[in-house]
């Protein structure tokens, strides 16, 4: 924001007193200075265009400006009595009454002047915001008229009003509230600068929603990364663990890591084919390292089963001859002695069902005794 005391701000202001006075040539004088100060001023080169824009075509813009202030001249020199804090206070204040007067706090920036008058009576920069704060209390708080003084302040609050709304539209909302406070000097009750300003404070708020909303979205992205993390942290130390189980022979500890693995992922391929693994290397541990004196044993008992098996099948009951071997299946379900017992059985008892299909029925008692009636 420019700060009174710049030379092509005060010029611009001196311009806005002579547009409200109806003195066009003077206001354009006055703005060309400003831009001869500051030639990247867009603001003044608008300004300059609307002003020209108005004038009556035999103007040419020749007549000569209004004196100027010794404040828009020149700085006043400060007096030598007047020691060095009290310039930087009334620089100060300078700055907090521009700033109130910019939100058209007209009454607060006067009290500001005040105190800066009680420091240093002879102020030009005090003098020439007075007069500024002076023109806006006393302008109409809404123009009539059809004369050339309204229609200078409405091509620059309409001019102030589009501004606003490019800078509002690229984001920079604080230069186009700025803008649209330098309209309500003009006219504090302008009806196309409050929606403007309705407008900025609602693209703002827009704004402010839609960033609050992107970075919800990324810090919840993020916070599932970190937790996808921490899950594939997990399934790899119950892997690794479970590897280095297996390789000490600690087979069930390692089935118990993978369980508890399955628990975080259970569709993981990776628990499922080292699972497997463990599972081989268990069962080959198991057969090289069994006992000989158990393997007798087996081989005994599942013998003694066969022989009983046998001879409950020449007996002809081939259930418990078939109950037999399959008590002997638990023992020892590869045994090759098993299987040919078993087959042997099943076809003793298929020929057995088959000559008992062919041999006629034959009567167990005496005739004589029928014929007695025993």
């Amino acid at each position: 924001m420019e700060r009174p005391g710049a030379p092509h701000t005060m010029f611009l202001k001196l311009a806005d007193k002579c547009v409200r006075e109806g003195n066009l040539a003077g206001a354009l004088a006055l703005i060309q200075k400003a831009r001869a100060e500051n030639p990247e001023n867009r603001y003044a080169e608008a300004y300059e265009e609307r002003v020209k824009a108005l004038m009556p075509p035999d103007a040419g813009g020749s007549a000569a400006p209004p004196p100027l202030p010794a404040a828009a001249v020149t700085k006043t020199p400060a007096p030598p009595a007047v020691p060095a804090m009290p310039l930087a206070e009334i620089v100060g204040l300078l700055s907090k009454a521009y700033d109130a007067l910019s939100n058209s706090d007209f009454s607060g920036a006067l009290a500001i002047l005040g105190e800066a008058r009680q420091l240093d009576p002879t102020n030009g920069d005090i003098t020439a915001l007075e007069e500024q704060i002076s023109a806006a209390v006393s302008a109409p708080s809404t123009p009539t008229g059809t004369g050339t003084h309204y229609a200078v302040v409405r091509s620059t609050i309409q001019a102030y009003c589009e501004e606003a709304c490019d800078l509002a539209a690229r984001g920079e909302f604080m230069e186009a509230m700025q803008l649209v406070a330098r309209g309500f000097v003009l006219d504090p009750a302008d009806r196309d600068l409050l929606e403007c300003e309705r407008l900025i404070n609602y693209s703002r708020l827009l704004s402010d929603m839609q960033q609050t909303a992107l970075e919800a979205a990324s810090h919840r992205i993020e916070q599932d990364k970190l937790a996808e993390d921490a899950i594939l942290g997990r399934l790899a130390h119950h892997l690794a663990r479970a590897r280095e189980l297996m390789t000490a022979a600690a087979f069930d500890e390692a089935l118990t890591e993978i369980a508890l693995g399955q628990l975080i992922d259970p569709a993981a391929q990776s628990l499922h084919a080292l699972e497997e693994e463990i599972w081989k290397r268990k069962n080959t541990s198991a057969r090289e390292h069994a006992d000989p004196r158990t393997n007798a044993e087996t081989a005994r008992l599942i013998r003694l089963q066969i022989l009983a098996a046998e001879e409950f099948a020449r007996s002809g009951d081939f259930t418990r001859a078939l109950d037999g071997l399959a008590k002997a299946y638990v023992l020892d379900p590869t045994n090759t002695d098993l299987k040919r017992a078993e087959i042997k059985i099943r076809q003793q008892e298929l020929r057995h069902h088959q000559q008992s299909a062919n041999t006629p029925l034959k009567l167990i008692y005496h005739y004589d005794k029928v014929a007695n009636g025993e």
